[in-house]
């Protein structure tokens, strides 16, 4: 959902529920959002009117959706670790997930993102688990879809576009004589 920079929703909906579309992220870039606290109908905090939430630019968010590698479980099965070549978040299946991921094969996940202090990194709950290991393209297409979202979509406001302007594949960039 949008908000304007002072982080309320652009569309004035205060109360409406938030992040119900999952956003595309790497792990690295997860380090660049920032956490508004869950505020109940008093303002206090805790309370279950307005959830927390993850804000990148004009995005608030609850939900992420990243794809890598499996590279570890826990001692005791309940969450995996997914490595995407940018950074490692723990992964805890949904309840009921029918697809039980296998160490070293290629997956989507799509879930509630949250802090695990514990662990010191994030953390994907609720998660459903996509097999991606039998398309050899995955991971090469999902490193495009990733960076087109996040340059045509997430970073396409003027305010935005200040800090991180467009680069090669614009069109703008004149093309060298050759020698």
């Amino acid at each position: 959902m949008l908000c304007d920079p002072d982080g309320n929703l652009a569309n004035g909906v205060g109360s409406r529920p938030l992040g119900h579309a999952a956003l595309k992220f790497f792990a690295a870039q997860l380090m660049q959002c920032s956490v508004v606290e869950a505020l109940g109908d008093n303002g206090d905090r805790g309370g279950d009117a307005v959830p927390a939430h993850w804000v990148f630019g004009y995005f608030r968010f609850t939900r992420v959706w990243m794809q890598g590698l499996v590279v570890e479980f826990s001692d005791d099965g309940s969450l995996f670790f997914l490595d995407d070549s940018t950074g490692i978040v723990a992964v805890v299946p949904a309840v009921g997930q029918a697809t039980v991921p296998k160490l070293g094969r290629e997956v989507a996940v799509i879930g509630d993102i949250s802090w695990n202090g514990e662990m010191n990194s994030f953390q994907v709950g609720n998660a459903r688990v996509l097999d991606k290991d039998r398309d050899p393209d995955a991971a090469a297409a999902w490193m495009l879809e990733v960076c087109h979202v996040h340059k045509n979509v997430y970073y396409r406001d003027e305010d935005v576009l200040r800090y991180y302007p467009p680069s090669f594949g614009d069109g703008d960039m004149e093309l060298l004589d050759e020698a």
